[in-house]
């Protein structure tokens, strides 16, 4: 909503074409930054219920497969 309310500002028709690309990018930054730490509150909230609910964690390797916690496989 911000950048948006920005872009169509009356401010942003005065920038010139590289101001424009620098809060461009400043602020597509930040969206991308916030959006992944809104994916990560709720990937949280999601582990939480599922320990709360004795599903147990489930441990995520670099290949993102998950096992239990506790020994299995290796």
């Amino acid at each position: 909503e911000t950048l948006m309310g920005t872009l169509s500002g009356g401010d942003a028709d005065a920038w010139t074409h590289a101001e424009l690309e620098e809060h461009l990018e400043t602020a597509g930054r930040e969206l991308l930054r916030q959006l992944l730490q809104d994916h990560l509150d709720l990937r949280a909230v999601r582990e939480e219920n599922l320990v709360c609910s004795g599903a147990g964690p489930v441990v995520r390797g670099p290949e993102g497969r998950g096992g239990a916690r506790g020994g299995e496989g290796a």
